[in-house]
């Protein structure tokens, strides 16, 4: 018999607030665009910042294209931060982004900043 905890290995969870209830919700960073996107992120981390902690990275990577005050990353962003850290050859197709924002369980153009940064562990 195979319990529901050990169909989300892969998969990261994410809370959604509805109707004032939690729902928990699998967040799948196995996508292929957001496999892409992670390893634009660690080969420029491992090129330029071996000696910076990657917790410190990723939030100084992600902030100037943070919105809210470092709430959320509008999914039109990603594609501004490949082409500034040098890797246009891997920006996301208009679908792929969809494809992103629907992994993550957005309903609108950003991903929360936790699940950036999960995304891109």
């Amino acid at each position: 018999m195979i319990s529901s905890s050990s169909l989300l290995i892969g998969m990261k969870l994410s809370t959604i607030g509805y109707r004032g209830t939690m729902l928990m919700r699998a967040f799948s960073s196995d996508c292929e665009p957001a496999i892409r996107l992670r390893n634009a992120i660690a080969d420029y981390r491992q090129r330029n910042y071996t000696m910076e902690l990657p917790s410190r990275f990723k939030k100084e990577l992600l902030s100037p294209y943070s919105k809210d005050g470092g709430s959320s990353v509008d999914i039109d962003q990603l594609n501004n931060l490949l082409i500034n850290i040098g890797y246009r050859e891997y920006c996301l197709s208009t679908q792929e982004q969809m494809e992103l924002l629907r992994n993550a369980g957005s309903n609108g153009r950003e991903i929360p900043m936790k699940q950036m940064l999960e995304l891109i562990e």
